[in-house]
């Protein structure tokens, strides 16, 4: 066992594999920090290609468990699925707005950024061309879902679903509970 950590046998060991290898293969083994960095850099991209794949992979397997409800969403989100024809099948939609606040279009969670870069560098370029437009939010666009109370929200979504409504209890019933 000793004799198999020995520098010299593997000093030796190291002659013989360099004998074996060619001339090319040996410049390889002998390259750059900058082939090395390259080389690297490489490595952590196919980490990365990996880790979104992965990631990729386990959203598409909860996607079918989890459903986009109105009951606690955000105003924002709210404001959205109410402006556009597309109805999210989970929250996790994109939706393209205007400087006034308006939806101008909206996509599913399965559309990449890729695919509407276009429509979204499109939006930004008309929206610059008027010098006088402000790029905030209106008040009015999300006032409504603003003022209403968190139970107003989930009342108003439970007569449009078919969620049971809670049971509404007096005052007086309450102490006898």
């Amino acid at each position: 066992m000793t004799e198999f950590f020995n520098k010299e046998n593997m000093r030796q060991d190291v002659i013989k594999l360099k004998m074996l290898i060619d001339k090319d293969e040996a410049k390889k083994l002998n390259s750059s920090k900058e082939d090395m960095k390259k080389i690297d850099k490489g490595i952590k991209e196919k980490k990365k290609q990996i880790q979104n794949l992965k990631m990729q992979i386990d959203l598409l397997e909860v996607e079918e468990a989890v459903a986009a409800a109105p009951v606690g969403c955000s105003n924002l989100f709210c404001g959205g699925q109410s402006q556009s024809s597309i109805h999210p099948e989970w929250n996790l939609y994109k939706y393209l707005v205007n400087p006034e606040g308006r939806v101008i279009k909206a996509w599913s969670t399965k559309v990449t950024i890729d695919e509407i870069f276009s429509d979204v560098k499109r939006a930004v370029e008309e929206a610059g061309k008027d010098n006088t437009t402000k790029f905030q939010i209106k008040e009015e666009v999300f006032s409504e879902e603003r003022n209403r109370s968190s139970d107003e929200v989930l009342l108003n979504a439970q007569e449009d679903s078919k969620i049971p409504k809670p049971m509404i209890v007096n005052e007086s019933v309450k102490d006898e509970l």
